[in-house]
């Protein structure tokens, strides 16, 4: 019987020697890696100061009020006797000077075009806005009036 060369046992001997060396590599790799991450400086070692301190370590015993604050009671005092005390007035709303802008200005009953006309204002006088309303403005003449004129027409003298 004649000694044959078969293909599969070649195809086998490769697939060892191959398997082989492939495995020592991988293992002289992580080995060779293993050395030189060993020798790298610690990540956190060159890290700059970031915006959070941090806090002094604290007791509870630290925060007893009682401890740090003496306190004494006399039970011979009399009991005290609280009144209501009156109330303060309300602080009035703030109003703003302003001049009428035009020469002359309606000014209305209500905050629309359509509200009656109750008086005409000159142009240049004074008037206090005291509140507004839709481009509207509620204002207060010196004698006491009042009324809604349209806002754009007034120039702010604050």
């Amino acid at each position: 019987m004649a000694r044959t060369f078969h293909p599969i046992v070649a195809f086998a001997g490769v697939l060892a020697v191959s398997t082989a060396v492939i495995v020592g590599a991988l293992s002289y790799t992580a080995s060779e890696l293993s050395v030189a991450v060993a020798q790298l400086p610690p990540v956190k070692a060159n890290v700059r100061q970031g915006y959070v301190s941090s806090l002094p370590e604290v007791k509870q015993s630290d925060f007893n009020i009682a401890r740090a604050v003496p306190v004494s009671v006399d039970m011979t005092a009399k009991a005290a006797v609280f009144t209501e005390l009156p109330s303060a007035p309300e602080p009035a709303a703030p109003t703003f000077t302003h001049r009428v802008a035009v020469n002359g200005l309606n000014v209305r009953s209500q905050p629309s075009k359509h509200g009656q006309k109750l008086f005409a204002i000159r142009g240049g006088s004074e008037v206090s806005a005291l509140s507004s309303k839709g481009g509207w403005t509620r204002v207060r003449l010196d004698d006491g009036r009042s009324g809604w004129v349209w806002g754009q027409m007034l120039a702010s003298l604050n």
